[in-house]
């Protein structure tokens, strides 16, 4: 019955000034995925419903503040990952 519960994700260029590229693998049977982005201040810049079946997303921080951001990745409503990332232009 166990299922597995392997969740990876890589966020490049970083840091980055433009378009940020995000590469994530969930398991198949996974119901939701949700990616969350915060300033290290905790406000939310953005919230991205991901496709299970999908593999990458890209997110344009163009007009986003210089700074240190945290990317999390939920699946099925839990929490699994936290990435960070810098914007600088």
């Amino acid at each position: 019955k166990a299922l597995a519960t392997w969740v990876e994700f890589n966020i490049y260029p970083n840091p980055v000034d433009q378009l940020l590229n995000v590469e994530y693998g969930v398991p198949s049977k996974s119901h939701s995925v949700d990616m969350f982005v915060f300033t290290i201040t905790g406000r939310q810049m953005g919230s991205y419903v991901l496709e299970v079946n999908e593999t990458n997303k890209s997110v344009n921080v163009s007009r986003w503040p210089d700074g240190l951001y945290l990317m999390t990745m939920v699946v099925d409503g839990e929490k699994k990952l936290t990435n960070r990332f810098i914007v600088r232009h």
